[in-house]
């Protein structure tokens, strides 16, 4: 419950959404419970991520909460571990710069154009595999662990608008 929770307070750290709307937030929160469980059997029981997706989409939540949802409580799927997959991370993918560049064409191929939920729920199945398959490379060539939350981290900040949090236009160090 403290994980759906904190996916929203950390997706939206102003209490809301643009325009004020917050009432999707109160009743995801009444779920909270019930997406506990739900986490709960996704931990115990790994499936693919699509369909650990569907088992908790809630109504009025976007996908990337959702996604955030499934990070903060640390499920891990068929493909690989959980990871965000929102606009941020979802705009340097189709960018395809910085470390975008080195993969992720099959995630690319299933996002097309458009924001529909389905889409991003069967593209967010390949980004896992391909962020997963990513960092044992680099952790292969670094000498090093890469974690997949890493890849994600580093194209999140590749596209976040500089003072969005409070970063300033400092660069931003690579893997």
């Amino acid at each position: 419950a403290r994980a759906v929770i904190a996916s929203v307070v950390w997706g939206f750290p102003r209490g809301g959404r643009p325009g004020g709307k917050y009432l999707d937030f109160v009743r995801l929160f009444d779920r909270a419970g019930d997406l506990a469980l739900e986490l709960e059997e996704l931990r115990s029981r790994p499936r693919s991520a699509a369909e650990g997706l569907e088992a908790i989409k809630s109504e009025g939540v976007g996908f990337a909460t959702t996604s955030k949802i499934v990070y903060f409580a640390g499920v891990s799927f068929q493909e690989g571990p959980a990871l965000i997959f929102d606009a941020n991370v979802i705009k340097t993918l189709v960018a395809g710069t910085g470390i975008a560049s080195l993969g992720f064409e099959s995630t690319k191929a299933c996002l097309g154009s458009g924001k529909s939920y389905d889409k991003a729920a069967s593209a967010y199945s390949v980004y896992v595999k391909e962020a997963t398959a990513l960092a044992a490379r680099l952790s292969e060539g670094l000498k090093r662990p890469v974690d997949p939350d890493q890849i994600e981290t580093a194209l999140f900040l590749a596209s976040v608008r500089p003072g969005v949090w409070g970063w300033e236009n400092e660069p931003v160090e690579q893997i």
